[in-house]
């Protein structure tokens, strides 16, 4: 999408003989891009009555368009957006559907808004099952460090720098919620 608008900004800059900036808005540049690539995700979670979930499965359906695009890489990125939380045993099956819509392109963090609203959704529906606060279901199931560094080692630095626990907890304090 960038070298439409650099070609855009050079024949101005060309016809008018100076420099010309091109700004997008959110709004048209969604447009332009054709947004974010739809998923149809349905999932079975298992969890004990204190909030902690043991177990999830996902099936997430991915509408990749005509043209492939980004659409293959978007499984990898969306599962790092459910990476904040500890499933227990996580299996899924991401599958990226050829269909006769237009394609999606990468959008700012692309999948990872997917990913993530699939995680909250679980994790809503969980408290909404056993009348808790979901906040509380939340931190209850947040990767520690140590089950972070057993399930992603790759995206583990140094102990220290693993802040969710306190970030949220700071947000919580400071949201008034």
């Amino acid at each position: 999408m960038l070298l439409q608008v650099a070609t855009a900004a050079a024949l101005c800059a060309f016809k008018l003989r100076r420099p010309v900036r091109m700004y997008l808005n959110r709004s048209t540049d969604m447009i332009m891009i054709g947004g974010r690539h739809p998923i149809k995700a349905y999932y079975t979670v298992g969890f004990k009555s204190n909030g902690r979930i043991t177990a999830l499965h996902l099936d997430i359906l991915i509408n990749a368009g005509i043209s492939p695009d980004m659409s293959p890489l978007m499984p990898e990125y969306i599962m790092s957006g459910l990476k904040k939380y500890n499933w227990g045993a996580l299996s899924f099956d991401i599958k990226v559907c050829k269909t006769n819509n237009t394609s999606k392109s990468a959008m700012r963090a692309p999948g990872d808004t997917q990913g993530s609203f699939v995680a909250e959704a679980i994790i809503e529906h969980v408290a909404t099952a056993l009348s808790l606060d979901a906040n509380s279901v939340r931190k209850k199931n947040f990767h520690t460090y140590d089950s972070l560094v057993l399930f992603y080692p790759e995206s583990t630095g140094e102990a220290s720098a693993y802040t969710l626990h306190s970030i949220f907890d700071r947000l919580l304090m400071t949201s008034s919620y």
